[in-house]
């Protein structure tokens, strides 16, 4: 419904993305918007939870140029802990670093490793709906991915993490952004890579 009907997603640009990372791609929805408005882009796909990834994967198939890691999205490598979210239900969840490696983590990827390991030159978009790990992955080493990025398309979930949003609004507050609200998203343009 957010995706396809409410449109989510569907964002005005004055150039046609070449690469986009969809942080948080749940079972893939987002990507496909994206591919279908966007043909011609390449999508990196991210998904820590093992179900959702296996939906992302077969929905995703058809579809070239698009990378799928079953990661979580953290300021830096380490394995997290998949936390499930009080309702229970399967999109909500949340992680946390742990020091102990098991069946029950994830290893983790930043930005700037997915950045080095697709030899990236520039993100067109980074949407990013990682259910309150923005907190951490705007806190550590933004300085080392955030100059390649035009768009970030973000979803906050102060809602039940309160205050996991100040590091990206003093992120925001220390570069050249402009940004509005579309659906429960945050655009937000880095007018300095607009030029």
């Amino acid at each position: 419904d957010q995706v396809f009907y409410q449109k989510d997603y569907d964002i005005s640009l004055d150039f046609d993305p070449k690469v986009i990372i969809d942080c948080g791609a749940n079972i893939g929805l987002a990507s496909i918007f994206f591919k279908n408005k966007y043909p011609e882009c390449t999508i990196i796909a991210i998904e820590p939870e093992k179900d959702n990834f296996s939906i992302l994967t077969k929905n995703l198939n058809p579809y070239n140029h698009i990378f799928t890691e079953k990661k979580g999205l953290w300021s830096e490598s380490c394995h997290l802990e998949i936390i499930q979210g009080e309702d229970n239900l399967p999109w909500s969840f949340y992680v946390k670093p742990t020091k102990i490696k098991s069946e029950h983590t994830i290893e983790a990827i930043s930005i700037e490793e997915i950045i080095e390991k697709y030899e990236l030159k520039e993100i067109d978009i980074i949407k990013i709906d990682i259910e309150g790990a923005e907190e951490n992955l705007f806190q550590k080493n933004v300085e080392k991915w955030l100059p390649f990025v035009k768009v970030i398309i973000i979803e906050l979930h102060d809602r039940f993490m309160p205050l996991s949003s100040r590091p990206f609004f003093d992120i925001l507050s220390k570069n050249k952004f402009s940004i509005y609200f579309m659906g429960e998203n945050i655009i937000a343009t880095q007018l300095d890579k607009l030029n």
